[in-house]
């Protein structure tokens, strides 16, 4: 690919991917995607975020949920499992690399043990979650040709004094922010340590595509 059209992203918005359309694409594939959700403290909201994320699964266009738990003292474990995630603690992977330093370290654990051609990183603390947020990651991935990296940004409400909403687009940098990101196992990995800014309630939900190449000139 040309430099100057590598330097050129793609955006794709949500609703051109179907959970029906990227569970044919993979199989055609025979691509397997897991979504990893690492989590502190998130008992209050882990729960519907995996039973979404299990419609897709039985839809086949997912085959794991994999939550990766930070110890926490609420239940966040107790509930993701409940819901239908295989649950890892954090400090169980990779321990010879000594103490999980934050949750982009984690993120970078968790694809020792993950073994699918696809991961797709996700929030666990956002409200209200839907389908759309793991759907309009993975379908450029999947169903579009050339896309090893997807970088989600979106509008989300702020809240302000006194009531007043507002809204902020873009998307942040910096793991320790959250984020939501998919990727090749090889991309993902590369990229875990430049995503961020997580997706909020009520939200328009529209993915940012690169190629291998300008992700790896950018990084």
């Amino acid at each position: 690919m040309p430099p100057a059209a590598a330097s050129r992203p793609r955006t794709f918005h949500h609703s051109a991917f179907s959970a029906q359309a990227i569970a044919v694409a993979r199989q055609e594939q025979r691509l397997g995607v897991s979504v990893c959700l690492p989590a502190r403290e998130c008992a209050g909201t882990v729960g519907q975020i995996v039973a979404a994320l299990g419609e897709l699964r039985e839809a086949g266009a997912i085959d794991r949920i994999v939550v990766v738990d930070a110890a926490s003292a609420d239940g966040t474990a107790q509930v993701a499992a409940s819901a239908g995630a295989e649950v890892w603690q954090q400090a169980e992977l990779l321990p010879a690399f000594g103490a999980v330093l934050g949750k982009g370290d984690a993120m970078w654990r968790a694809l020792s043990r993950l073994d699918s051609e696809l991961v797709c990183f996700l929030d666990a603390d956002s409200e209200r979650f839907s389908a759309h947020f793991a759907t309009g990651l993975l379908g450029p991935l999947v169903c579009e040709p050339d896309v090893q990296f997807v970088k989600a940004f979106y509008r989300r409400p702020l809240a302000v004094e006194r009531g007043r909403a507002g809204t902020e687009a873009g998307a942040g940098a910096g793991a320790g922010a959250g984020g939501a990101a998919a990727g090749s196992a090889a991309g993902a990995g590369a990229g875990a340590g430049a995503i961020g800014g997580g997706a909020e309630p009520g939200t328009d939900f529209t993915s940012y595509c690169a190629s291998a190449s300008w992700i790896s000139s950018a990084i």
